[in-house]
């Protein structure tokens, strides 16, 4: 076996916005697609919302996916709120700090401020004015406690830290009433509390009463005068009246028959919201107006619990907080809500596929976007469909998509109209479909246990079921070229489907474990066949010229665990986990010489991901798992004295071109003009003389031209 490469990146992470290495950049173009909706406002006619990629500004007219009136692409990672007022937003985003919006352009916010998070495992989640709007208040989980922090507002475009709370677990609920504030809090050992604290002085906040830390489940509360509400998961919801020594009384309690989450009490209507349902949620509208005889008006229902809520003017905003969006609410009579708009956003991205100028992103559960990229500035979705079920990956052969739904087997859609997308056929595949790609006038499956499977596409709107093959291992991903179909089940798989109706196994690899641990995805350059390991830190490359006996040439590692991977003429690019929740990272890593990789450079970026893709010759998808999906314009260049091709300019290089200019050894790779080091059109020895200069003497650096 050949010797692999530990790459060992340095982790000198770029703007996400703009990263340049001495051989090739990438510049942030675009995104769309945003999902898992994190919290809301309302400021003027516009709704700004916070999603792991950034904010988002939405008309409040009507809610759908062309409410997008503007973005502001500023990676964050998951959690966060954001509160607004006096032309300014206050952004409480996660562990990349508190940042400041100035929003006098309600349709065009910028960033005036960003003060970094406490300590760096602290993870702000919340953000909230004490009453007279001189003071933030956010709360910050940590691994195993909690913190509430004050920042002064006296300078509104760099809020001051003026005071902490220590919490012994991690903040939960937060509410403020006049000077008093009310945190709950859970602990890793499963107990909650409720604490009850003056904040008159935001820079002296002292502990009042609360309730003691037991085992019960306290969530969202909502102080109102005298009582507190209090949501308390399937105990339902509990009101406590403050005595005369501010201790908290219990004195009435609802139990709707579920999960409640959180708690709103809207001014002096006497109306409570509670919301629920872990596996499915709702609203419940209370009348308290005797708070000690709680009674219920009106119960509406969606699919899950919001993770947050903004009231305003009658109207009340439910961010989902997983992938099912944000729901406008009339709230103007409250003891019957009504829904006045939904914008629903994809789910959890399981791939992306491209198909000429179209990329289909497939989610869970069961959402499908079609873009057109045809303008990658301006991606345009051109069909949404939320109701398929299970849907693992899918492939287009216009004017069919042809969806790999697990246990499902085969959903066939029929888009000739993109406006109305219908579902034409459906086919129980023998085992468990989990990805599909069209070639020619055939479909093959990916089909788990059941291996291999080929249907004919004779008839495309109802495929018929033509071969199978099983593989005796668990089938996962199929990539087909010419007449090959490449399996992926941890190991690899090579079939001859010169015969589509007689599949035959050709040739097997199996991944030693060193590099590529659980290799299923499957990269195909040339001659060469580029393996990710699913489980490994690292990538196999194996030379499949000869399908029958592929054989490994090299291996790459030391990335972390391998999230994405996609091939753009000579550079790979790698994303991989790392122990930041707001960021992955990819790697970039030239491959010309696919025995001696050259690792470039480290570019953070928001969310996980959990696909890359090559969109075409200058543009590259980055799919976040759980955030969207953003386009990057990516430029090669030349890196003049590069002569041996390794990204480097060193005494090497003039080694290299001694031997090419006087004793006919190979040429500059992978293109001569690496050797042109003085840039006058030809290899010399006046090249040589240029690089020892350069590089012993502090000469002037060769230049780097753009390809």
């Amino acid at each position: 076996m050949a010797p692999g490469v530990q790459i060992k990146p340095p982790f000198q992470l770029t703007d996400p916005q703009q990263f340049q290495s001495s051989t090739v950049s990438l510049s942030y173009t675009t995104s769309f697609l945003w999902s898992k909706a994190q919290d809301a406002c309302f400021v003027g006619n516009r709704i700004y919302s916070i999603f792991p990629l950034g904010l988002l500004v939405l008309d409040s007219g009507s809610l759908n996916e062309q409410s997008v009136v503007n973005r502001l692409y500023e990676p964050s990672g998951y959690g966060g709120g954001i509160v607004a007022r006096n032309n300014r937003a206050y952004w409480a985003a996660g562990n990349s700090g508190l940042r400041t919006v100035d929003v006098t352009t309600v349709d065009s916010p910028s960033i005036v401020s960003v003060v970094d998070s406490l300590s760096a495992d602290g993870y702000l989640e919340a953000v909230f004015f004490t009453s007279d709007s001189t003071h933030l208040v956010t709360a910050a989980s940590f691994p195993f406690w909690g913190y509430v922090d004050f920042w002064s507002l006296a300078n509104p475009d760099a809020p001051e830290h003026v005071a902490s709370i220590f919490l012994p677990g991690w903040p939960v609920g937060l509410d403020i009433d006049s000077s008093r504030l009310f945190v709950t809090y859970q602990t890793d050992y499963g107990y909650s509390g409720l604490g009850m604290f003056d904040i008159s002085d935001p820079a002296d906040p002292h502990f009042v009463s609360g309730l003691p830390e037991g085992n019960y489940t306290a969530n969202g509360v909502d102080a109102d005068g005298a009582y507190v509400y209090l949501a308390l998961g399937y105990s339902g919801l509990n009101v406590l009246a403050l005595d005369s020594n501010q201790s908290l009384v219990p004195t009435a309690g609802y139990v709707p028959g579920g999960w409640v989450e959180d708690v709103v009490k809207l001014g002096s209507t006497g109306y409570v919201f509670i919301y629920g349902g872990i596996y499915g949620g709702g609203m419940h509208t209370i009348d308290l107006s005797d708070p000690g005889a709680p009674v219920l008006l009106d119960t509406f229902a969606w699919s899950r619990t919001p993770a947050s809520i903004s009231e305003s003017l009658g109207r009340m905003l439910l961010v989902d907080g997983y992938y099912d969006g944000i729901r406008l609410v009339d709230i103007s009579d409250a003891a019957s809500p009504e829904l006045l708009s939904h914008f629903k956003t994809p789910g959890f991205t399981q791939s992306v596929a491209l198909s000429d100028s179209l990329v289909i992103v497939a989610s869970y559960p069961g959402s499908f976007r079609v873009a057109d990229i045809s303008d990658p500035e301006t991606p345009r979705v051109i069909v949404g469909l939320d109701s398929l079920g299970t849907s693992y990956s899918a492939d287009f052969s216009a004017p069919f998509l042809y969806v790999a739904s697990g246990y499902d087997g085969i959903t066939v859609v029929d888009l000739s109209d993109t406006a109305m997308p219908q579902v034409v056929s459906t086919l129980d595949s023998p085992g468990r479909a989990f990805d599909l790609q069209v070639s020619g006038e055939h479909l093959y499956v990916a089909d788990a246990d059941e291996g291999l499977q080929v249907y004919s596409l004779a008839q495309p709107a109802n495929p018929q079921w033509l071969a199978g093959l099983n593989l005796n291992a668990h089938a996962i991903r199929v990539v087909v070229r010419d007449s090959l179909a490449y399996v992926g089940t941890g190991e690899l798989y090579i079939v001859n489907v010169s015969d589509p109706s007689e599949p035959a196994l050709l040739g097997h690899y199996a991944p030693s474990g060193e590099f590529a641990n659980g290799a299923v995805e499957i990269y195909l350059r040339g001659t060469y066949c580029f393996l990710p390991g699913n489980y490994g830190d690292g990538v196999d490359v194996l030379d499949v010229s000869d399908p029958s006996q592929p054989q490994f040439v090299a291996g790459y590692g030391g990335f972390g665990r391998i999230a994405g991977f996609a091939l753009w003429g000579d550079f790979a690019f790698v994303a991989s986990d790392t122990y930041d929740p707001s960021a992955f990272v990819m790697h970039v890593v030239n491959t010309y010489n696919v025995r001696q990789p050259v690792f470039l450079d480290s570019l953070a970026l928001g969310g996980k991901s959990g696909a890359l893709l090559a969109l075409s010759a200058d543009h590259l998808l980055v799919s976040h798992d759980g955030g969207g999906q953003s386009i990057y314009e990516v430029t090669a260049f030349i890196l003049r004295g590069d002569a041996n091709g390794d990204g480097r300019i060193t005494a090497a290089d003039i080694v290299y071109l001694v031997n090419f200019v006087f004793k006919s050894g190979p040429a500059p790779s992978p293109q001569s003009a690496e050797g042109d080091a003085n840039c006058d059109g030809s290899i010399s020895a006046a090249d040589i003389i240029y690089l020892v200069n350069y590089v012993f003497k502090g000469g002037p650096a060769p230049a780097c031209q753009q390809r």
